[in-house]
């Protein structure tokens, strides 16, 4: 079924993979319970049909659901827990709820500096979030300043002609 969605997916049918991924996520919620890492994935891939959808509403609901229950299960630091915290904000993001996109972009950058550190290639692209939430809400000094830092960074590492 998962590989039928993402043929579906692939065709552009999203309508088609919205069913089938809500057939495996109940499934997944029969067979191995709300909080399961296989459900979780489900759900979240659920979300990103529903943002594609522009059913920001309901990709939020679910977003929210498996960050309250990572949070709980493997505590605010993990990977999974950072990915989906990313994600949220990006929904918020896309539905214009620019304060709420700031409130969890602020938060990411920094555990990702403590885990992966600062010049980790998903620290710079959740610092470009950020600055990018920064620009849309006006607040291009903020902006400018994570802009830089990622540009210092990125010509230390890949040097200017990359």
């Amino acid at each position: 079924m998962q590989n039928l969605a993402v043929i579906y997916y692939k065709q552009g049918h999203l309508e088609k993979v919205e069913e089938l991924e809500t057939q495996i996520l109940n499934i997944c919620k029969e067979k191995f319970g709300t909080d399961h890492p296989e459900t979780l994935k489900m759900m979240q891939n659920l979300a990103v049909i529903y943002r594609k959808q522009s059913h920001l509403g309901k990709a939020e609901e679910l977003q929210t659901q498996i960050l309250s229950i990572y949070k709980e299960k493997l505590g605010t630091d993990h990977p999974d827990t950072l990915k989906i915290m990313q994600s949220l904000a990006f929904t918020y993001y896309q539905q214009g709820n620019l304060e709420k996109a700031e409130e969890f972009g602020v938060q990411i950058p920094h555990i990702h500096k403590e885990k992966l550190g600062a010049d980790h290639p998903e620290t710079l692209e959740i610092m470009q979030n950020l600055a990018a939430t920064y620009r849309k809400q006006g607040q291009l000094e903020k902006a400018h300043e994570f802009e830089a830092q990622i540009q210092k960074i990125h010509k230390e590492k890949l040097n200017t002609d990359h």
